[in-house]
């Protein structure tokens, strides 16, 4: 039976860029006309062509026509495979039977039980999977990705953060953290996420967190009007639900900064810390006051707020934090410990933390995230 190339494949191409000119690629992995698609000269591993690939759900760069295969350990059927083949392998069937000449494929042995298949660009990569699948000792094949330097922030206080990249400077752990460098290669996140934090308000003046403030693109900063018709007047940055409320939820604590840098304060700005996203946008739903007491009431109206904004007026409200219990808080609540019962929530993340020192790396000035 042939074995053809799907017309639609789980592998999605999303872009395609040129880093150097088709010649130095193996078997004409540009066709003509092609050449135009691959356009965008942008650096890359050895000069080769890289794209967007979607793989298992997940989008990655990786460079195009390239496979790794890999097989069960101890079998050493990668190497004998690859031996017993030749190189290009149009000439050998192998178990490809009649995609071996359309696919010009080149193995190389990478180790005892794994290849780098290379093959023309238009060959589908679950067609590959699917033909390896008669192979004894086959485990996954997926596409050659490609890996990138960690990146650091040259934010001063960074190197103290050992919550977010531990190298054991303050005598623990080396890589005991949340690997926030590896993650912040592949994205440092991006500005049209918000995180409601209900805390104690947020300074939105202070220089590591002005820039990711979440402001109210429906309402006009102190004009007494509620602009938007959601209830709230001023609301410009979130709102004070502390007792009777006010339109300013300016954080006269300290808590609820220290945990919106945490979240969002802006990285790689040469100041300060920088936060798990260095873009995300922050709003302030305030409902701790200067003491850090805040009720069960007031909180569900924080909530509240915040479902109302994603529900009703768009806002990409992706996460509320909640920081806070503990001390003689009342663990018996329902209504606290499930929010979701409360008949005016919608779905929303709630993130509630237990506060942990090795969150808290350094000793903050009350302005300092």
């Amino acid at each position: 039976m042939r074995l053809r190339v799907p017309k639609r494949s789980a592998l999605e191409v999303l872009e395609r860029r040129i880093l150097m000119d088709a010649g130095s690629l193996p078997c004409a992995v540009l066709n003509t006309g092609e050449s135009t698609a691959l356009t965008s000269a942008l650096s890359g591993p050895g000069g080769r062509f890289i794209t967007t690939t979607e793989w298992n759900g997940n989008s990655a760069e990786s460079v195009v026509g390239e496979w790794v295969a890999v097989f069960e350990r101890g079998s050493d059927v990668a190497r004998n495979w690859a031996r017993s083949v030749s190189a290009p392998w149009g000439a050998s069937p192998g178990p490809w039977g009649d995609i071996a000449e359309s696919a010009c494929l080149n193995v190389q042995p990478l180790s005892a039980n794994s290849v780098l298949l290379t093959t023309s660009h238009h060959v589908d990569g679950r067609t590959l999977e699917h033909a390896l699948a008669r192979v004894s000792g086959f485990r996954y094949l997926e596409p050659n990705f490609v890996m990138r330097a960690t990146t650091l922030p040259n934010d001063t206080s960074f190197p103290l953060q050992y919550a977010l990249h531990n190298v054991g400077q303050t005598s623990g752990t080396p890589d005991a953290d949340i690997d926030a460098t590896e993650a912040w290669a592949l994205t440092p996140g991006v500005g049209s996420v918000v995180v409601g934090v209900i805390d104690s308000g947020v300074n939105y003046n202070h220089v590591d967190l002005a820039a990711n403030m979440w402001t109210n693109p429906g309402e006009i900063p102190l004009n007494s009007i509620d602009d938007d018709l959601n209830g709230y007047i001023d609301d410009f940055y979130g709102y004070d639900f502390v007792g009777d409320g006010d339109s300013d939820p300016f954080d006269d604590h300290s808590h609820g900064t220290h945990v919106a840098g945490t979240i969002a304060a802006v990285g790689n700005n040469s100041a300060g810390v920088t936060g798990v996203s260095w873009n995300a946008k922050i709003m302030a739903l305030k409902f701790l006051d200067a003491g850090g007491s805040g009720t069960v009431a007031d909180a569900i109206e924080a909530i509240n707020y915040a479902t109302m904004m994603k529900r009703d007026y768009g806002v990409n409200i992706r996460a509320t934090n909640n920081s806070w219990g503990g001390g003689n808080s009342p663990r018996h609540s329902t209504t606290r410990s499930n929010p979701r019962r409360t008949p005016t929530c919608c779905s929303l993340l709630l993130r509630a933390t237990k506060e942990r020192t090795m969150m808290s790396p350094v000793i903050l000035p009350p302005v300092m995230p």
